[in-house]
């Protein structure tokens, strides 16, 4: 197994509002000007976490994490309402 890289911090945190009461949480880090790379948690249940972004180069990449709906700092209104499958790559693709 490859060894991580050393922890580093994000450079930016909030929360994108992608309707049907849902919030959700996004982490960036890296090199603003590095390839962009989206990691997406496992789920149900899962959540962005300091040890997902020691996966990549910090000089090479710009990290994007975020918490699917439901999962992790993610805020909803009802958690069941307006989250399957579709509503999840639909948060990621737009």
């Amino acid at each position: 197994m490859r060894e991580l890289f050393q922890p580093y911090e994000i450079f930016n945190s909030g929360f994108l509002d992608v309707g049907s009461g849902h919030q959700i949480y996004f982490e960036e880090s890296g090199n603003t000007s590095g390839i962009p790379v989206v990691y997406v948690n496992g789920g149900p249940g899962g959540y962005s976490k300091p040890s997902h972004r020691q996966i990549f180069d910090p000089t090479k990449y710009h990290v994007i994490e975020f918490d699917q709906r439901g999962c992790g700092k993610s805020k909803f209104t009802e958690l069941l309402t307006s989250n399957t499958t579709q509503d999840l790559v639909e948060d990621m693709e737009n």
